[in-house]
C-alpha cells in the first residue's frame, strides 16, 4: 500500500506539471507545433527550439505521466488497494490525451469547450491522485473496507 501512496504521489505531483505545460503550449500557441501525434515532426525527439520545445516538453511529461500512472495500476492491483481508483486514474489521463491527439490530428486548435473539458479531466486526473496518496497514507480502521 505505501508504494500505492508513493507513486500517486509522484503521479500528481507530474500531472499538475502536465497540465501546467499544456496550458503554456497552449497561451504560447505552441499546441499545432507538432504537427502529428504521437511524434513530433515524425520524431521521437525533434528539433527542440521555439514552440517545438514548448510543445514536445508537454507531450514528454504526458509520457512520463502516463508511465507512471500505469505503475500505480499495477502496484494497487498487486496491493489488493483502490484498484478502481487507479483505473480511473489512468482512464481520466487517456481522455486527456486523446482529446489532445484529436486535436493534432485534425489540424485544429482546440475549441474552447473542448479545452475546458481537456483541462478537467486533467484536474480529475491530479484529484484522484492526490486522494490515493494520501489514502495509502491514513491508516484504515480494521474491520472497514476500501475501494
Amino acid at each position: 500500500m505505501r508504494s500505492v501512496g508513493v507513486l500517486a504521489g509522484v503521479g500528481a505531483v507530474a500531472t499538475l506539471l502536465t497540465a501546467m505545460q499544456g496550458r503554456l503550449a497552449r497561451v504560447a500557441n505552441a499546441s499545432m507545433a507538432c504537427p502529428d501525434w504521437p511524434l513530433c515532426e515524425g520524431r521521437l525527439v525533434p528539433r527542440l527550439d521555439g514552440l517545438v520545445l514548448i510543445e514536445w516538453a508537454h507531450r514528454s511529461l504526458a509520457f512520463v505521466t502516463a508511465l507512471v500512472i500505469v505503475a500505480i495500476v499495477v502496484a494497487a492491483w498487486r496491493a489488493r488497494f483502490a484498484r478502481v481508483w487507479s483505473v480511473l486514474a489512468l482512464g481520466t489521463l487517456a481522455v486527456t490525451a486523446g482529446i489532445g491527439g484529436v486535436a493534432v490530428l485534425n489540424d485544429m486548435q482546440i475549441a474552447p469547450i473542448w479545452s475546458a473539458i481537456d483541462e478537467g479531466t486533467a484536474m480529475l486526473t491530479f484529484g484522484i491522485l492526490l486522494a490515493l496518496a494520501v489514502r495509502a497514507r491514513v491508516p484504515v480502521a480494521r474491520g472497514t473496507a476500501t475501494a
